[in-house]
């Protein structure tokens, strides 16, 4: 809220209420049946299993940090790379320390007959707008910093 009162009476407090609309889509959730061992090779398996089972539409992958951002994108290279050689698979990371010219990159139009699947850090799940994407993926898991 934004106080607008600019003398020292707290009984002349005022605040300005803003609302933002937004845009709703339909959405279909889904669950693990069970917890997993490894929720990065989880989301690993599901990006390679909405891939090959679904529709077209970009993905976007949401995991805790920059580490297992960069482990996601290598293994779902790899599996990609395993599934055929000329794969339509375009896997992109996007997280804060990554240079501008490389996160702008998520943010371009897919190639006809191509996939895009961006790995990205939690950390801007709520703020995130990537044009073509249908199907999203969090890991379930959040990084909290504590001070001891």
């Amino acid at each position: 809220f934004f106080n607008q009162n600019t003398t020292p009476v707290k009984s002349m407090d005022t605040a300005a209420i803003l609302s933002v609309e937004g845009r709703t889509y339909p959405v279909d959730v889904f669950y693990t049946k069970s917890p997993v061992a490894d929720y990065v090779k989880a989301v690993v398996s599901t990006v390679i299993g909405i891939h090959q089972e679904q529709g077209p539409g970009d993905i976007l992958a949401f995991l805790t940090g920059q580490d297992e951002v960069e482990q996601a994108v290598r293994l779902i290279g790899e599996r990609a790379e395993a599934l055929r050689k000329d794969s339509s698979l375009i896997v992109l990371p996007m997280y804060g320390g990554l240079p501008p010219s490389e996160q702008m990159r998520a943010f371009s139009r897919t190639p006809h007959g191509k996939r895009k699947v961006v790995v990205a850090t939690n950390i801007a799940e709520a703020s995130i707008t990537i044009h073509g994407i249908v199907y999203v993926i969090d890991c379930g898991y959040v990084k909290i910093k504590a001070y001891p």
